[in-house]
């Protein structure tokens, strides 16, 4: 099973050459990273000048000028090679927990096994140790619109590995540079399926990156995303967020 991990960057070198390690430490093998660089004017010579990390496992593109988190991910979801089974969300301020594809892939590979293939895997993420992923309600499935995004069963930051099939079914909106994660991961017709396991550590959560563009606030952001292509649940959910706007 072959797994595409995607990670974007802005102007964090170092903490991309972290995150990178520590694909390159699992033992598990079968990977390709796709690194997207959205600041084409900053320094990444580990990766652009041949003298830094060497392995044929990770594609490394620069976008021509900067345009955005979203716009990254969506180009390296359209990068994925055929070969791939799963895709893998690895921002560059993050990094792989220790043995976690292996984990990953033997829960895939039992449940495919079991003739229940999982097209949709959620797994904890954690900072310094403790899991930003808060599980309220223990089911077997989840659905991502009503646990995840109105209800909170599922909540706080998490791992998602996506078949490629239906990773590449859905597009991040480009409309809003930063953030709106939820506005793709909505889109993709499949059940959520939680497993309690560390998958992805970070030392922090840094706010200035990705993106040089960080003035979208939640209320312009709303408003933005009227302007895609609504889908009901689309509506439903901008609605009641447009009405928590108002009231606040």
């Amino acid at each position: 099973m072959k797994f595409s991990i995607i990670t974007p960057t802005y102007k964090r070198p170092k903490e991309l050459i972290r995150a990178v390690q520590s694909v390159l430490d699992q033992n598990y093998l079968d990977f390709e990273m796709i690194i997207v660089n959205d600041s084409p004017d900053f320094d990444y010579s580990e990766f652009e000048n041949g003298e830094g990390i060497k392995d044929n496992r990770i594609r490394y593109f620069k976008n021509e000028k900067n345009t955005g988190v979203n716009f990254s991910r969506n180009f390296a979801l359209e990068s994925i090679s055929k070969t791939s089974d799963y895709v893998v969300f690895l921002d560059d301020d993050d990094f792989l927990a220790k043995d976690s594809l292996r984990k990953v892939n033997d829960i895939l590979t039992f449940s495919k096994n079991k003739k229940i293939p999982i097209a949709w895997l959620v797994t904890n993420f954690c900072i310094e140790e403790i899991s930003q992923t808060k599980v309220r309600k223990i089911k077997k499935k989840y659905n991502y619109f009503w646990d995840i995004l109105l209800f909170k069963n599922i909540k706080g930051d998490a791992t998602h590995t996506i078949s490629r099939k239906l990773a590449i079914s859905s597009r991040f909106s480009t409309k809003i540079k930063n953030g709106e994660e939820w506005f793709y991961f909505i889109k993709l017709p499949a059940t959520v399926i939680y497993k309690d396991i560390n998958t992805k550590d970070s030392n922090g959560y840094l706010p200035q990156g990705l993106t040089d563009i960080l003035k979208d606030k939640y209320k312009g952001n709303t408003k933005l995303l009227w302007k895609e292509k609504i889908t009901l649940k689309i509506f439903l959910y901008l609605l009641l967020r447009q009405t928590k706007c108002l009231l606040s």
